[in-house]
């Protein structure tokens, strides 16, 4: 398995992983994500390639903090194919994220996940993640449309 920054050609497969996390997203924008992340030295997207076949797709990303040096590593995207779970590539992705987090001097990673995925929250209970904190949202109506996919 390898993993490797995303690229251009990497659209068609991202979107069925996307999917599969829930989110209903087109390749138009996906393609239009991808530029965008690649061009901004405070985002990256790493996917797994096994046997030629994208199989796992996770976005990183740097938010720089007021009350703290460094900067927050966030992952907002973590999604790894049904037929491929469970092999070690979920792993590897977050290994990837992490080691991308450290390398740009973040003093810490926050990942969000919703509240029925139990399996991803015992994912990363055993990669050293601990639930910390309470989260709020606020949707605008112009963002309605797109966060109804969200599952």
């Amino acid at each position: 398995m390898e993993i490797r920054l995303a690229k251009h050609g990497d659209i068609e497969a991202i979107v069925p992983l996307m999917n599969q996390l829930g989110y209903s997203v087109t390749v138009a924008l996906i393609q239009e994500k991808l530029r965008s992340l690649s061009d901004s030295p405070f985002d990256r997207v790493f996917v797994a390639v096994y046997d030629g076949q994208i199989v796992g797709v996770v976005s990183c990303h740097l938010t720089n903090l007021l009350h703290q040096a460094g900067y927050c590593g966030r992952i907002t995207s973590l999604v790894i194919d049904e037929n491929h779970r469970g092999l070690g590539t979920g792993k590897a992705l977050l290994q990837a994220a992490e080691s991308y987090f450290v390398e740009s001097g973040c003093y810490k990673v926050e990942v969000t996940s919703s509240e029925h995925r139990n399996a991803a929250h015992e994912f990363y209970r055993a990669c050293g993640y601990q639930v910390h904190g309470l989260r709020f949202l606020k949707v605008w109506d112009t963002q309605a449309e797109s966060m109804q996919g969200i599952r």
